[in-house]
């Protein structure tokens, strides 16, 4: 059987156990965004996050929701990149006033149910001490992937003070990474081959983007998929700030950025041609920065990342903000 076709069977046959378990609808952003607004401040606070990882599961194929009216928490079932026949039990960001008990519950299920563990993602310090206490065991003994044990989470969430990160491109030095790839991209951007259009009124060109970026990629801890969630089911249009770049024709780059307030927003793509400039991302980046500033937007939370190049890519732009998260799991 198509493992993405027994996730959802798996999820339907829990769902019936549960009756407070229904698939996530496009509907349900206003509910998500009460529960964002009353939780404290993380990457994970975003319907782009929340549907990102969840590509076609249930009816509209972005996931199941646990909601009894107090709490709110995200899952699913979901095979295994690379070991596809493995199939566990996802539940993402809980939100409300007693998910603990809730998660103990589902976990519990899932194990006596399908013999299948599960994995609890973007969960804080107090959380994750209080699952360990109650059974629960560290990702690290039965890892998301082997040397990438809590997926974006396995290094911490970097939180850049946009004015700060712009003004010290403009102080350094003329041969510093950072001065250089302001300067550029402030050299090129007004260049007549570049345009700059929404993702959201081009989603074909951004789909074959994401597609050719996934084929230039060695290694993959992906897929292409997790991307179409937040191209075709995002939330309303002002939430985002969102552009796709084309060199003349050409789809090049492109990056969705989710605000979270009116101070902080959370960048959740950034999707270039490697083909075309090894330092495009920086030109994105920089397009961004400049974009969040004159709307008055003080914080960018870049996320987490799975591997330390990529924690190092995010550390070059001098990050003021370090924010831990955890995954637990029960096996």
């Amino acid at each position: 059987m198509n493992p993405l076709k027994k996730a959802n069977e798996m999820m339907s046959e829990l769902s019936l156990d549960m009756t407070n378990i229904t698939p996530i609808s496009p509907g349900d952003y206003e509910l998500y965004k009460k529960f964002f607004v009353a939780s404290p401040e993380t990457y994970g606070n975003a319907w782009t996050y929340i549907i990102q990882g969840m590509y076609g599961i249930g009816d509209y194929g972005i996931g199941y929701k646990y909601y009894d009216g107090e709490n709110l928490i995200s899952l699913c079932f979901y095979p295994k990149l690379h070991h596809e026949d493995v199939i566990p039990f996802y539940i993402v960001r809980p939100m409300g006033k007693d998910y603990i008990d809730i998660i103990i519950k589902l976990a519990d299920i899932v194990k006596t149910k399908f013999g299948t563990r599960t994995y609890v993602k973007k969960i804080f310090k107090g959380d994750y001490d209080t699952l360990i206490s109650k059974g629960f065991s560290d990702v690290k003994l039965s890892p998301w992937q082997n040397d990438v044990p809590s997926e974006d989470d396995t290094y911490p969430e970097r939180i850049l003070d946009v004015n700060k990160t712009i003004e010290l491109a403009r102080s350094l030095g003329r041969t510093r990474q950072l001065n250089r790839s302001l300067r550029n991209y402030l050299k090129t951007k007004n260049d007549n081959i570049y345009s700059f259009k929404s993702i959201f009124e081009n989603k074909e060109d951004s789909r074959e983007l994401v597609a050719k970026f996934f084929k230039q990629r060695e290694y993959l801890i992906s897929r292409p998929e997790d991307y179409h969630n937040i191209i075709d089911f995002h939330g309303p249009d002002d939430i985002y700030t969102q552009t796709i770049i084309y060199k003349e024709d050409d789809p090049i780059g492109m990056y969705i950025v989710e605000h979270q307030s009116k101070e902080l927003a959370s960048l959740y793509a950034t999707i270039t041609d490697r083909e075309v400039d090894n330092y495009l991302t920086d030109f994105l980046m920089f397009d961004l920065l400049l974009k969040l500033e004159a709307m008055g937007v003080k914080y960018l939370n870049l996320g987490g990342s799975e591997f330390k190049s990529l924690d190092e890519f995010k550390l070059k732009f001098k990050p003021t903000i370090e924010r831990k998260m955890y995954w637990a799991t029960f096996i």
